[in-house]
């Protein structure tokens, strides 16, 4: 997919199946406030790469978080990268690239907001009595900015769960599965994360990156 000429897309993007795709060019995404702007499916691979924004993401609903969550609990705001809904090794988990193209510009991701992980989400999902089995979506950062993204905390625990409040950190980026941040790699360039914002109540924040058990 090649935006040029600065054109804004209105929408989201979801993408899946066994399927890598490039975002590239010069241009916006913008989810106007219906979801997360990009969802990266299992099997998937997505790389954002040139002067492209993402912005305007508002989260989507993940089934396997907790139970005991009386109110919503939306996540990746600006990209989605989900794992599977079941223990199969025979295609992978999701992965999204951030990186930089031919000419050293970088992709913008801004302006999105989700209970968790603003800007991006990584999911997880552990199998097993024991959660021997791990399920990772993947992240890998070479390029590009994080900056201005708010991560709500929507979820709202209830019951014997303690302390009780608003939870949901992360709000640059919301680790549970596997990132890598490298500047040095192929295509890597300059890294910036700032401006973002977290607003649990019950967890350390992590208005920038937070990472999860198991990430």
């Amino acid at each position: 997919i090649t935006l040029t000429g600065g054109y804004e897309w209105k929408g989201r993007l979801v993408f899946g199946g066994a399927h890598t795709v490039t975002i590239k060019g010069d241009g916006i995404i913008n989810a106007d406030g219906k979801g997360s702007a990009i969802t990266v499916n299992p099997g998937c691979t997505v790389i954002l790469e040139g002067n492209v924004t993402i912005k305007g993401g508002s989260g989507q609903y993940v089934a396997h978080w907790p139970s005991t969550a009386s109110y919503g609990h939306t996540v990746g705001g600006g990209v989605c990268v989900r794992v599977k809904e079941e223990n199969d090794a025979s295609y992978p988990d999701g992965k999204f690239i951030m990186r930089a193209d031919e000419n050293g510009k970088a992709p913008t991701i801004t302006g999105n907001s989700a209970g968790a992980g603003g800007g991006i989400y990584v999911d997880s999902r552990s199998w097993g009595d024991n959660g021997e089995y791990q399920n990772n979506a993947e992240l890998y950062i070479y390029a590009g900015k994080i900056n201005g993204n708010t991560a709500t905390a929507d979820i709202r625990y209830v019951g014997n769960q303690s302390p009780r409040g608003y939870d949901g950190g992360g709000g640059g980026i919301w680790v549970n599965g596997v990132a890598v941040i490298d500047p040095t790699a192929t295509n890597g360039g300059n890294i910036e994360i700032k401006d973002n914002i977290s607003k649990t109540q019950v967890d350390l924040g992590g208005g920038g990156i937070y990472v999860n058990n198991p990430g």
